[in-house]
């Protein structure tokens, strides 16, 4: 049988599509869910799919997902992909795979993606791709006593603040004397990305990025709080999660943190953060966590009672619990040009297709 390569699968084929994942990935899946398909990969000029796709006799045999995006790089913007499911029928794993993922690199220079496993990892290894095993993690506890008898196998002492009395001096100013926005749009989010030392590298955060990756997504509600400050805004997005499975409890999982160059820095991310608190009392909230690249990012945060879970003591998988430790990996493939250190990009774990929703969340109507 002769294979074809298709850069973009025909709207034609979304029947075929949604068994093919269903084959390969179980009836649960939620990529079976038409309306996650349509808002990761569907080109809607067109109405085809962001999928490379191997087809032997017009069936498909192979799919190698991609969400193209506006990336900074080192103070340009250029088109990049983040990839979403690779995947090949096992009765055609010998060497589809490395056709597909060839076909994407030819056609882009940056190509990004999380979440590989083990086998992928060492199939792009040598394609050129470099990864970051883990994502760095921050966490705050709001209730320890709901942990504890939670986990009370895990070592949550490490993840205490630290009394440490060398902390950098913050200004006086009060924290809820700054006015904050809880709301988003074109006019009042407006960054000039040449005051953003922290976002130098990594997908562009633009309104337009905001708007498709926060404001339409079909599964969650995002919480923003948002400093404005003429064209250096500062922007904090959150939202509360539901665990499920063996212990049900709220959590809050930060996405972005935007902050500026700018001397009060320390001082309007207090109050955004002191903004979270309040909702996340409201909420009964167990704690909080923030995945990024970006190690400056962290010690800020960790100005504010975040500490660093470098040892995994608290489940990464929260739909349903996963105990088991799991490190977030990304990965990068670069055509032209020298790799910048890992903690200069600015990737969290909503980038790509890693924040996406549980079968559950589509099915109970979306919106948390």
């Amino acid at each position: 049988m002769t294979l074809k390569l298709v850069d973009q699968l025909p709207g034609e084929y979304l029947a075929e599509l949604v068994q093919f994942f269903r084959k390969n990935h179980g009836e649960e899946h939620v990529m079976t869910q038409v309306i996650m398909l349509d808002y990761y990969f569907k080109d809607f000029e067109n109405n085809n799919y962001n999928i490379i796709c191997a087809l032997e006799a017009e069936r498909i045999v192979g799919i190698l997902g991609y969400m193209p995006s506006q990336i900074r790089w080192g103070g340009v913007t250029i088109e990049g992909v983040w990839t979403s499911h690779w995947t090949v029928d096992r009765a055609h794993r010998h060497g589809v795979g490395i056709l597909l993922m060839k076909r994407l690199q030819e056609l882009y220079t940056i190509i990004l993606g999380q979440g590989a496993n083990q086998l992928n990892k060492s199939l792009v290894t040598k394609m050129g791709h470099h990864f970051l095993d883990a994502i760095p993690r921050s966490v705050k506890i709001f209730n320890q006593k709901k942990l504890n008898e939670t986990f009370p196998e895990h070592n949550l002492h490490e993840l205490q603040p630290s009394t440490d009395q060398n902390k950098p001096y913050l200004k006086s100013t009060r924290f809820e004397d700054i006015k904050l926005t809880n709301y988003v749009n074109e006019s009042n989010f407006k960054p000039n990305w040449k005051h953003y030392k922290n976002n130098h590298y990594g997908t562009l955060r633009d309104y337009q990025f905001i708007k498709k990756k926060y404001l339409q997504t079909p599964a969650f509600r995002y919480e923003f709080c948002l400093f404005q400050n003429r064209d250096k805004p500062y922007l904090l997005v959150f939202r509360l999660e539901r665990t499920s499975g063996r212990s049900v409890f709220n959590c809050i999982r930060i996405v972005e943190v935007l902050i500026p160059d700018d001397r009060e820095a320390s001082t309007i991310l207090g109050a955004m953060l002191m903004y979270l608190d309040s909702f996340a009392k409201q909420h009964e909230v167990t704690f909080s966590d923030f995945y990024c690249t970006n190690v400056e990012l962290h010690k800020q945060l960790q100005l504010f009672g975040y500490v660093p879970d470098v040892n995994h003591i608290l489940p990464n998988l929260l739909n349903p619990i996963v105990e088991s430790p799991r490190d977030q990996n990304v990965e990068l493939f670069l055509k032209d040009g020298a790799k910048p250190t890992w903690d200069e990009l600015y990737i969290t774990k909503s980038d790509g297709d890693q924040d996406r929703p549980s079968i559950n969340n589509i099915i109970r109507g979306g919106k948390n």
